[in-house]
């Protein structure tokens, strides 16, 4: 927002080298300082010298706030940077139990793959044997036939 300027008309006497003011326009000059004050944030009702005396004492009331403010961001932030360490953190614990538990999954799978071929190997060596058996139990009635017709 750009402030109006005032402007103070002052009449300078030929030759006194002294400016005087002028009274009719010093009234508008004036008019014009307090819309000044309030374009800046100063009260109507303070003249243009108080509120320029009341600046720093504001000012440095203000800063007060924005330092407090400020300190207390910090804070804020501070905190917050403790609970993204402690997320972290605990992201990278779970991470690495994620991973134990990959790794024990990955061996239990490789187990139980291990234990079907052991099966696999055991019904197929059972199956011969138990051919085997039938096939000696067929000789084996084969040769009691054979000794009951000779004798």
């Amino acid at each position: 927002m750009d402030a109006p300027i005032v402007h103070l008309a002052l009449d300078v006497p030929a030759g006194s080298g002294e400016p005087t003011p002028d009274p009719a326009r010093d009234a508008g000059s004036a008019a014009q300082a307090a819309s000044v004050a309030e374009v800046i944030g100063f009260p109507p009702s303070e003249a243009p010298e108080a509120a320029c005396a009341a600046a720093p004492e504001r000012i440095l009331a203000e800063l007060d706030g924005l330092a407090a403010r400020l300190a207390s961001g910090a804070e804020t932030a501070s905190r917050l940077r403790g609970r993204v360490e402690h997320l972290l953190e605990a992201t990278a614990e779970t991470g690495e139990e994620l991973l134990r538990q990959r790794e024990r999954l990955a061996a239990a799978e490789e187990a139980r793959r291990q234990d079907r071929e052991t099966v696999a190997q055991l019904e197929e060596e059972l199956a011969r044997r138990a051919h085997a058996v039938a096939e000696l139990k067929t000789r084996l009635g084969d040769l009691l036939r054979a000794f009951d017709a000779v004798g």
